[in-house]
């Protein structure tokens, strides 16, 4: 069975958690950073492939552990789903910059975590595939075969509005 760590120092929102995951997922909870970091060192059992983590705790925040250059390795190589409260452009660059997978506001749709998590361990695949369209088009003599949906949708209506104006509002 897949493995998530979770940090969270909630209860109301573990529980949340484990109704949510448990049925699919073996979930491990721990509701500190000292807890983290040292459960992170000791890797026996081994250290989940999953990490959903609060962003704001009693001890600290995620990112003043992600800043530290040795931790900061080691989030880059697991994928981490960041939850938070904060709503804030700037903590979810420097979320992202960090290496998080993905990025939750509070309060969370189970459904949308439960799908997210499939889809990080593989789990829940596209119900169908997309094959890519090729056209050939030429511009100013030089052959373009891969077209952007956006440059797939400005060439349709600039081949097909002969004698008639498009407009900024047609092409968006």
């Amino acid at each position: 069975m897949s493995r998530i760590l979770i940090l969270e120092d909630h209860d109301d929102q573990v529980e949340f958690y484990k109704d949510t995951l448990s049925p699919e997922f073996e979930v491990e909870v721990l509701g500190s950073l000292d807890a983290f970091r040292r459960r992170l060192k000791d890797e026996s059992p081994p250290v989940p492939r999953v990490h959903l983590a609060d962003l704001m705790l009693t001890d600290g925040t995620l990112l003043e552990l992600v800043r530290d250059p040795d931790w900061f390795q080691l989030f880059k190589t697991w994928p981490t789903i960041v939850v938070s409260v904060t709503d804030d452009v700037a903590v979810l660059e420097d979320c992202y910059a960090w290496g998080a997978r993905d990025y939750l506001t509070k309060p969370i749709n189970g459904n949308e975590l439960l799908v997210r998590c499939r889809r990080i361990f593989g789990l829940s695949p596209l119900p169908f595939q997309f094959s890519p369209v090729t056209m050939t088009v030429a511009v100013s003599g030089r052959a373009s075969e891969r077209l952007t949906a956006q440059e797939s949708k400005i060439f349709h209506f600039l081949s097909t509005a002969w004698g008639r104006g498009v407009s900024k509002q047609q092409l968006m």
